[in-house]
């Protein structure tokens, strides 16, 4: 009976735009194991095209392209189903992810690239094998595993010739896993295929895999391919001919390794020959990229090359080198120096101060190096990076210098480096500078608030740009170097600020002096640490910091407050609540959800406190569950029912109220659209109450009857179940509450069925029935057999 409509219709879902949680468990759980059962070919692969289907998500300039279904269901399905999957359908599901993949390419051809999928075969080295990309990819691979390599013959001989990389590298994994019978394919390769780039991996391993089947024929073929490769040669060894001969010889010795296992007289003697040119371990062979940083084919700059000069001659090195040159982007160039400060800081602190000559961009690779190498828990000298800080900032030129648009601003970001080490130095009790550099300290930061200007730009929310922008990390390292101060001289009375940094601070909360949103946020979100220096200094500025009649500063000062405190302070909130900034955040639309969710979140910890009255109509829980904002009710709800995990008695007793004061907000909003969905989820109180008395039995009915507008009621069943033993009567009427509104309970069928024989149990049979004959009536077949067994059961009786 099943028709091309069926599948329209669940495409169609798939590309609304309500939540597909549901509907993906069902396919992943019912739908396909049932195909598989049947034997249903062309009806699993109709749906394996919809389900493998994707969507495209717009980060700023960068396309990600995602499951269309739910990506955590996706991964269950085939997880469960992939072979059985492959088993019947055989090549054709191999088509159908390829034919994804093409369109991708088709879109995009910087997809599946190698960063993301840097192995066909499962490898430690794929971070996110979950990835829509890779589970496409993993099902074509396993489709064409499974399947007779005679079968796919004429697919991998395609395969193999199509531009993109991730083909070919596709084909190769196969060629490799059935060799045997399609190795032909590969030796008609017309080219050298160690030309080919992004494919070594696999072309590696096929070699590393297979070559004790090679003839000698096909092994002087390799070794010829291997001589023959052009291997690339940085611009400034080309005329050094024992290094080029160094980097050839440890590139083709890589080669060769893969083919030691041939037992092959040739191989090992060359092998043997190149070592001897060049005896450095090989380091991943079969691998350009290694998680951790680019390997040295790539880079021109060898680390161990750089580890082995004196200083001169690596400022000499470093002066040299030129991006148009080498053709790559100039922090790519850099990188190699990060890595090395990273691994021997000493090396690089001991003559400090003749990096004062080399580009801003080593400079600043240079500061980077250093936080890296405190990241990693290895010392380093603090007194000599001030030195070399200092020199820098003390630079007129540093502060003069312009940057061609478009270009990397290296003052911004070594602004921003010499931010982030001061904060890093501040916060670790174990690496943090010693006692004798907080004067140092406290001079550099005045520098750079002085001369500093701001580059705040919004990237995704106001706190994540303000602490990406210089001027934020100066403020914020203000304050933690304040703490550390104040940590390091043990003050025990209530003022621990330091006078000058005070000062600064109380300077700025006039926005004429200070008019960045930087600093306003920074305040709000160190709020509580302002309070530890200085409690007064808080309470008769608390107005300034949060100007009520300037919303431009406000908001991005509540917004950096609500963002950072996850634990709700009494002496803050009572403060915050008395000046009205609570109220006025209930009142106000922050652009920030998050701030929406934690300013619910705030003061329903309050009401459960006891700070916050119900039973005043005048307290922030009334003016919170009154709002006109649907989002604040939301969070309430949202807020209640992550409490259901530890429900204590203090919960147990104050959501009925709160329970009670919804109804009677939402009940006027019965016929209202908008806050169908808000009713429904007020059902998810029933986990926090012990019985379903008089009054949870009316407000719940107010949900049940608006049950179906909630994509997401996946646990209605269950709470209704846990109650049916003490009231079920209540929860009888409460399902065909549901059921009349037209909504019919799927998941879980196991707890459906459950439920109904509980009812029955109980001697509620005619309402048993009912239950039964409304699911009959809707076309839900799994009911029956209960139904049968109900009507045997009376029959008897």
């Amino acid at each position: 009976y099943i028709n091309e409509e069926y599948f329209a219709y669940i495409r169609s879902a798939f590309h609304s735009k309500w939540d597909v949680t549901l509907i993906s468990a069902d396919i992943g759980e019912n739908i396909i194991p049932a195909l598989l059962e049947n034997n249903a070919k062309d009806l699993l692969t109709n749906l394996l095209d919809i389900i493998l289907d994707y969507k495209v998500l717009e980060n700023n300039t960068i396309s990600e392209y995602v499951s269309l279904v739910d990506g955590y269901w996706l991964n269950e399905a085939l997880q469960q189903n992939k072979i059985s999957i492959c088993k019947l359908c055989g090549e054709k599901t191999a088509h159908i992810a390829l034919d994804k993949i093409k369109q991708i390419i088709h879109e995009d051809d910087s997809q599946f690239n190698t960063i993301w999928i840097p192995t066909i075969e499962d490898h430690s080295q794929t971070n996110f094998p979950d990835r829509y990309e890779c589970q496409i990819v993993y099902l074509a691979r396993d489709c064409y595993q499974i399947c007779k390599a005679s079968d796919i013959s004429e697919n991998i001989s395609e395969l193999i010739f199509e531009e993109h990389s991730i083909f070919k590298r596709l084909a190769l994994h196969i060629i490799n896993y059935h060799y045997n019978e399609l190795s032909s394919i590969f030796w008609n390769w017309a080219n050298n295929p160690l030309e080919v780039p992004l494919i070594k991996h696999e072309l590696y391993e096929l070699f590393r895999n297979n070559c004790k089947f090679f003839n000698p024929e096909q092994i002087e073929q390799i070794i010829m391919w291997i001589e023959e490769k052009d291997y690339y040669i940085p611009d400034e060894y080309k005329e050094d001919n024992l290094m080029t001969a160094k980097i050839k010889a440890y590139r083709k010795k890589e080669w060769l390794y893969a083919l030691l296992g041939a037992d092959n007289e040739k191989v090992k003697l060359l092998f043997d020959k190149y070592n001897t040119v060049n005896p450095e371990e090989l380091e991943h062979p079969g691998f350009d990229v290694w998680f951790g940083g680019v390997t040295d084919l790539e880079s021109p700059i060898e680390e161990k090359a750089l580890l082995s000069k004196n200083t001169s001659e690596i400022i000499e090195y470093l002066d040299d080198l030129d991006e148009e040159s080498l053709g790559l982007p100039a922090h790519f160039i850099s990188g190699a120096l990060r890595k090395c400060v990273s691994k021997n800081p000493g090396k690089f602190t001991d003559s400090i101060d003749s990096y004062l000559k080399v580009k801003r961009i080593y400079q600043y690779e240079l500061l980077s190096g250093f936080s890296e190498a405190l990241r990693s828990e290895r010392e380093i000298d603090w007194k000599a990076i001030f030195i070399f800080i200092n020199g820098v900032l003390n630079l007129d030129y540093f502060w003069e210098e312009t940057f061609p648009e478009r270009s990397y601003n290296y003052r911004n970001l070594i602004i921003s480096q010499i931010a982030d080490l001061i904060n890093d130095g501040t916060r670790d009790d174990q690496h943090a500078f010693d006692i004798t550099l907080l004067s140092e300290t406290e001079k550099i930061l005045f520098l750079l608030l002085e001369k500093s200007e701001s580059n705040y730009h919004e990237i995704n929310d106001t706190v994540t740009s303000v602490l990406n922008s210089n001027r934020g990390k100066i403020f914020a390292a203000f304050v933690n170097y304040s703490l550390r101060n104040a940590q390091l001289n043990k003050k025990d009375n209530e003022y621990k600020w330091i006078d000058s940094i005070k000062f600064e601070f109380t300077k700025r909360l006039d926005k004429s002096i200070e008019p960045s949103v930087d600093f306003s946020v920074i305040v709000g979100e160190f709020l509580p640490n302002l309070y530890y220096l200085d409690k007064e200094w808080v309470i008769s500025n608390l107005n300034k910091i949060f100007p009520k009649d300037n919303i431009e500063y406000w908001e991005p000062a509540f917004t950096g407050y609500l963002f950072y405190s996850k634990n709700v302070y009494t002496h803050l909130y009572k403060l915050l609540a008395e000046n009205g900034h609570y109220e006025k955040g209930v009142l106000i639309n922050f652009k920030d959800d998050h701030a929406t969710d934690r300013i619910a979140q705030h003061i329903c910890v309050a009401y459960l406190e006891g700070w916050e009255k119900i039973e005043d109509l005048d307290s922030l829980i009334n003016k919170l569950l009154n709002s006109n904002n649907k989002k604040h009710l939301s969070a309430v709800i949202n807020f209640f029912w992550r409490q259901r995990e530890k429900v204590t008695e203090k919960v147990k007793t104050r959501i009925k109220p709160v329970w009670k004061e919804l109804y009677n907000r939402l009940k006027n909003e019965e016929e209202n659209e908008d806050y169908f969905k808000l009713i429904s989820d007020t059902y998810s109180f029933l986990a926090l109450v012990d019985k379903i008395d008089k009054d949870v039995f009316e407000w719940l009915q107010l949900s049940a009857s608006h049950i179906k507008s909630n994509y997401n009621s996946l646990s209605f069943v269950n709470l209704l179940l846990k109650h049916v033993e003490q009231t079920p009567e209540e929860v009888t009427d409460l399902y065909l509450e549901v059921l009349e509104s037209g909504f019919y309970p799927q998941y879980k069928e196991e707890q459906i069925l459950e439920l109904i024989s509980k009812i029955y149990q109980k001697n509620i049979t005619d309402k048993a029935i009912k239950i039964c004959n409304l699911y009959l009536n809707d076309g839900f077949e799994f009911i029956r057999p209960i139904l049968d067994e109900i009507k045997s059961s009376k029959g008897n009786a």
